[in-house]
């Protein structure tokens, strides 16, 4: 859902404007669909790629930050290390295939945090809301929170613990391009071409 309303929908109208004659059905969900069953041309897959017969094209990477209110941190104070996460409320993703802990850095070794946390919700745009509500301490992708960390209305926390880990997307398709629909070769060349992640 981040990635489809956040870099997709924006696109939208300037493909269009670009390819009047492609009609675009967009289903936005954190759900991983069945291509086959869906009858879907293209997917949009966060994280690591299983297995598959599928082919995919790389159109990004963005860094996972942890963010909170300014409200939030004023009343309860800001985490200095790795190990006062136990002190905060913590925000995360009850999706079954996401990892269970926040990957961290400490004095140059792999850490990972185990969270517990209070609330948990299927989407990172949700995710979000909680943070800037002062709901507690959220783990996500840069992308989904760039505007907010730039405005002030999210602060980043521990970033010298950043384990610079990094969430791939994918536009996900079946066959090859020579094989393949000639609507769905000019979206995923214009996805390529457009989809800007940092």
């Amino acid at each position: 859902m981040p990635f489809g309303e956040l870099i997709l929908l924006p696109l939208v109208p300037l493909f269009q404007a670009k390819f009047p004659d492609i009609t675009l059905n967009i289903d936005l969900t954190d759900d991983v669909v069945d291509m086959y069953d869906a009858r879907v041309d293209v997917a949009i897959r966060a994280g690591q790629l299983k297995d598959s017969d599928l082919y995919a094209r790389k159109l990004g990477q963005s860094p996972r930050v942890i963010v909170a209110a300014p409200a939030y941190l004023q009343k309860h104070g800001t985490p200095k290390q790795p190990e006062d996460l136990t002190r905060y409320h913590k925000l995360d993703l009850n999706l079954s295939r996401s990892f269970r802990g926040w990957r961290m850095t400490q004095d140059g070794q792999a850490l990972q945090v185990s969270i517990d946390a209070q609330i948990k919700v299927n989407n990172g745009i949700s995710l979000k809301h909680l943070a800037m509500q002062g709901a507690g301490l959220a783990r996500l992708t840069r992308f989904i929170v760039d505007k907010e960390l730039q405005s002030g209305a999210l602060i980043q926390v521990l970033e010298q613990y950043n384990s610079q880990e990094f969430e791939s997307f994918y536009a996900v398709f079946m066959g090859k391009r020579d094989l393949m629909p000639r609507r769905v070769a000019v979206f995923l060349d214009f996805l390529t071409e457009h989809t800007i992640l940092r």
